[in-house]
């Protein structure tokens, strides 16, 4: 069977995945406590639970989602949603992160348990993993489909590899493992997304200046839009109150973000890691939004798309047909 990638792609595919096991395995010797496993020794550098912050937020739903975004008609008015991101992150650290500082605890939960007993902890635990499991659910689903369509592989075995390979590396190596891990991904996919608008950017006659115009024409530049209509769910204050009020439940409450902030050196670490990863989804929701204006352009004037293909397939779709 002829694979939709060629054989450099999948050697670079093959050995992403085979560093992400190689870390695994390599830190499972510094696991000799629960809290260097859970917690990587509360010993992390800031910046690489910042790293992992950031990868972990944003998984295969937003690099596919996004750019689906800046195809469409809201553009970069949907910053205004990262403005709100921001804003709940300082809340965060202002409110919360003190008190996970407090002592030596080793999840979110055990706050609720100190002040409302065992029933409230156990309460919001079995809550977070039902919830964890149904939105990992769909990130998985996600993923598997960006690989199907790579390697050509049937869904569900897409699925299974892509999950394998998951609790592979994080059975063995801990904390330790998922924050390094998370670190690559973000740098892997970055770099993916800049090379994207490259490649866009090759394709289009008169590059910028064809680019500037289709933007111009299609609204494409807006970033802020003051209406107080609640029909409208792009505006600044939808964005700056949704975007707040997520934050404050996503980073300061969930046990896959707090755990992360535990296993910082101290609490101005877990702060700086929380407050500038703030700025880094900003600055990426930025770049994937523009990857999907350039898209709308390339596919407005060069290419044409399916009838049937959806916003999240659009640049999952350029990069199996189109990218080199």
């Amino acid at each position: 069977m002829e694979l939709p990638i060629g054989v450099i792609d999948l050697v670079v595919l093959l050995a992403s995945i085979a560093v992400t096991i190689v870390v695994g395995l390599r830190l499972s010797g510094k696991n000799d406590s629960i809290e260097a496993y859970l917690l990587g020794g509360r010993d992390l550098p800031w910046w690489a639970i910042l790293g992992s912050i950031v990868a972990t937020e944003t998984s295969t739903a937003t690099v596919l989602s996004v750019p689906g975004h800046g195809y469409g008609v809201v553009g970069f008015r949907f910053l205004q949603l990262a403005i709100g991101y921001i804003v709940g992150r300082f809340l965060v650290i202002q409110l919360l992160l003190p008190r996970y500082f407090e002592g030596k605890l080793m999840s979110a939960y055990e706050i609720l348990g100190y002040r409302f007993g065992d029933s409230s902890k156990r309460f919001a635990s079995i809550l977070f993993l039902v919830t964890r499991n149904l939105g990992d659910g769909l990130r998985l689903f996600l993923a598997a489909t960006v690989l199907e369509k790579l390697a050509g592989w049937p869904l569900a075995w897409s699925a299974i590899a892509m999950g394998g390979i998951t609790v592979l590396y994080t059975y063995f190596g801990g904390m330790r493992s998922v924050v390094w891990n998370d670190c690559i991904q973000f740098v892997i996919y970055m770099a993916g997304g800049i090379a994207a608008i490259f490649v866009i950017w090759s394709y289009l006659p008169n590059g910028w200046q064809t680019f500037y115009e289709f933007g111009l024409a299609n609204n494409k530049f807006t970033l802020f839009d003051w209406s107080l209509s609640l029909d409208n769910p792009y505006t600044f204050w939808a964005g700056l109150i949704g975007g707040s009020v997520l934050s404050l439940g996503s980073h300061g409450t969930d046990q896959m973000m707090v755990q992360r902030y535990l296993s910082a050196r101290s609490q101005k670490d877990a702060a700086k890691a929380l407050w500038w990863s703030g700025w880094i989804v900003f600055a990426q929701f930025a770049l994937f939004l523009f990857i999907g204006m350039l898209l709308h352009c390339f596919y407005s004037t060069i290419d044409s798309l399916p009838a049937d293909t959806k916003p999240d397939q659009i640049f999952a779709h350029f990069l199996v047909n189109s990218f080199p």
